[in-house]
């Protein structure tokens, strides 16, 4: 298995099914462990490339905003409860999503790297339903929330 020609979002399955064997403590988890020591070495190949602007990180399929529980829309959160979890994003430590290198680009907590990106994706997914009259809310919600950050996150970010 070429491990080196998988694309992250399947590499991270892998790595999550081998730590699912290893802390299952299943038949197979030396396999596991040894598996999971060849996607770090890809991971850290990635990493160095990400960090050189070499490589560009595939988007995971369930990114950092859905990992943390935010929600927009219909049945999306309150807004206090929308910025409480924007501000997590932004101060805090974000879980690990997709791959080392995808995580590189959020940069680090109170950043303008980690405020550019967190803005970035929501305007793509404000863009993203512009003209469908079902995700109103959404969108609504979407440019509520870039107001916050921009009000709020961006004259903080450094």
């Amino acid at each position: 298995m070429n491990l080196d020609a998988m694309d992250d979002n399947k590499l991270e399955i892998m790595y999550r099914h081998c730590l699912a064997a290893i802390m299952e403590n299943k038949p197979n988890k030396a396999d596991a462990e040894k598996r999971i020591g060849e996607i770090n070495a890809v991971w850290q190949k990635r990493l160095r490339a990400a960090d050189a602007g070499d490589y560009k990180a595939e988007s995971p399929e369930i990114g950092v905003l859905r990992t943390v529980g935010y929600r927009v829309g219909n049945d999306g959160l309150a807004t206090s409860a929308r910025w409480a979890l924007l501000d997590h994003v932004m101060s805090g430590v974000l879980p690990f999503v997709g791959s080392p290198a995808h995580m590189l680009e959020w940069g680090d907590a109170d950043s303008l790297v980690r405020y550019r990106k967190l803005h970035r994706v929501i305007a793509s997914f404000r863009t993203s339903v512009r003209n469908q009259e079902w995700l109103a809310r959404a969108f609504d919600d979407w440019g509520e929330d870039l107001d916050y950050l921009e009000r709020e996150w961006q004259p903080k970010a450094r």
